[in-house]
């Protein structure tokens, strides 16, 4: 025990750094003795950075309605999402009713998998996620559906062909905007 106490203040007290082991060359390193040029595929320009080959195509998935669509899948899986139940939670809403449907409470589950103003959307849905993972939308809970990766492309599609996750002003906000504007 005494020499286990030594050992441990000898190492932290002498400075002492295990040895540095050197790594086997990788495909893509600059190598020296060849004059240090980039590799194929790379451009000179962008030495050290991302090669021609590895950059995203300019027409795939860009653009704002799919970075928006992103933005609104992270706040739904993280539960900051703008749905009746917790805009009227944080007083921004007078109810937790469904601005699509009218339904008593607008909450995740009820968006995708019962509101009936996205039933043509949910389809596609739930049948592309059966496709993948086997299973049928009466035995997922919306947090697992959004955190499983092979749901991911199926819900980002759900979302940018929905309004899933906008806010829609209600009729009681318009009618106290119209009121504040005399």
């Amino acid at each position: 025990m005494a020499e286990l106490r030594l050992r441990r203040l000898a190492v932290g007290s002498a400075g002492y750094a295990p040895p540095v082991i050197p790594r086997e060359p990788q495909a893509g390193d600059l190598r020296e003795d060849a004059g240090g040029s980039a590799p194929a595929g790379w451009r000179s320009d962008l030495q050290g950075k991302v090669p021609d080959a590895k950059k995203p195509e300019a027409g795939r998935r860009g653009g704002w309605e799919h970075q928006e669509a992103c933005l609104r899948f992270y706040q739904l899986k993280t539960g900051h999402c703008v749905t009746g139940q917790s805009l009227n939670w944080t007083k921004k809403r007078p109810t937790p009713q469904c601005w699509w449907c009218y339904y008593q409470t607008q909450t995740r589950d009820h968006l995708f998998k019962e509101c009936p103003e996205w039933k043509p959307q949910q389809k596609i849905l739930w049948a592309e996620v059966k496709k993948e993972t086997g299973r049928w939308k009466d035995r997922w809970k919306i947090r697992d559906l959004l955190a499983d990766e092979r749901c991911s492309r199926a819900v980002l599609d759900f979302l940018t062909s929905t309004d899933v996750g906008r806010r829609v002003r209600c009729k009681e906000e318009d009618a106290v905007s119209a009121v504040s504007e005399l």
